[in-house]
């Protein structure tokens, strides 16, 4: 994989429409006056010398135990390099830690490191251009080291990301833009999370892996094998067990048969049947009709004889009492 340039000795610029953190997330100590001390580099002749071992150079993992907050940019008495301040997790910020997570949880979180690198402020940043000779030199130096260690073959993803992320933090405690190196280190980090991750599913199809699987494939055709033998006399009595069933089977076929004809014709019985249950149905409900109507013209007769008998009744008595009673 080709090395990308870094743009170390570039003057830093602050990136358009880049979001970012404000002064709270990093990481602070307290207010206290540092005793004297010289610069990173301080040869004590006015001159900034890169020294030649510095602890961002040495190719373990390892920190010095005391954390150091970064110093202000107005006064470098007691700055040190980023490996000199305890890094704290990747992404963890004085209010908000983050987990420092295993190889498994990155895989299954497919983590990308623009969500994991410290990102540049967008204000209270100090261009290049502003600061003294021995900063200037100071962050071009920070940044080479860390370019060096990205460049360095044999490092893994999360090793880069620890470092570049003590390093971030380094120049945001510094106050100066380093917006156009973030964007750097973020792309190469990227790359070789891609090419890490191209590596492990190249692992997991293993030409060896692949082999002894065609082995034991071979060993457990020959198992088969024996089993279709075994099989193949299973089937035989099967075929004289299905012969002798067929021969029955025939004869329930016949059997059947008949059965069907039989139900057949109780069925044209049976419909024969109801047809004539459905005409007397409808002879019963018929004559039902006419028989409620007759009850009811009775009915109205028996009421009518019964107003006739009474008329009659009364008008004898009237025609008795008014003309026969007089010629006795």
């Amino acid at each position: 994989m080709e090395a990308t340039q870094t743009p170390a000795s570039q003057p830093l610029q602050r990136g358009p429409g880049r979001p970012g953190k404000q002064r709270s997330d990093v990481t602070e100590a307290p207010a206290v006056s540092p005793p004297p001390a010289f610069p990173l580099g301080w040869t004590g002749d006015g001159r900034l010398q890169a020294s030649a071992t510095t602890p961002l150079e040495s190719t373990s993992d390892k920190h010095t135990p005391e954390a150091v907050a970064p110093s202000p940019l107005g006064s470098i008495s007691d700055r040190r390099t980023p490996e000199e301040v305890a890094p704290t997790p990747f992404g963890s910020t004085s209010d908000r830690p983050m987990e420092v997570l295993s190889d498994e949880e990155e895989t299954k979180l497919n983590v990308k490191p623009s969500r994991i690198l410290m990102r540049p402020p967008e204000t209270n940043y100090k261009p290049q251009e502003i600061l003294d000779e021995e900063s200037k030199k100071l962050v071009i130096k920070v940044q080479s080291l860390l370019v060096r260690k990205l460049l360095t073959y044999g490092n893994d993803v999360k090793y880069m990301i620890r470092q570049a992320n003590t390093t971030l933090r380094y120049l945001k405690g510094l106050d100066v833009d380093y917006g156009s190196f973030y964007q750097d280190v973020k792309d190469h980090i990227k790359h070789r999370c891609d090419l890490q991750d191209a590596e492990r599913e190249e692992t997991t199809l293993s030409l060896s892996a692949l082999q002894k699987n065609y082995e034991h494939a071979i060993h457990s055709a020959g198992d088969v094998g024996e089993d279709i033998g075994h099989a193949q006399e299973e089937l035989e009595k099967a075929k004289e067990k299905k012969e002798t069933l067929k021969r029955k089977i025939e004869d329930l076929k016949k059997e059947v048969a008949h059965i069907e004809h039989e139900e057949e014709r109780l069925k044209r019985e049976e419909t024969k049947y109801k047809e004539a249950h459905e005409v007397a149905k409808a002879k019963i409900q018929e004559l039902g009709i006419q028989l409620e109507t007759a009850q009811a013209k009775l009915k109205e007769i028996e009421q009518r004889k019964n107003a006739a008998l009474r008329g009659i009744e009364s008008s004898t008595q009237h025609l008795q009492s008014k003309f026969l009673d007089d010629l006795k």
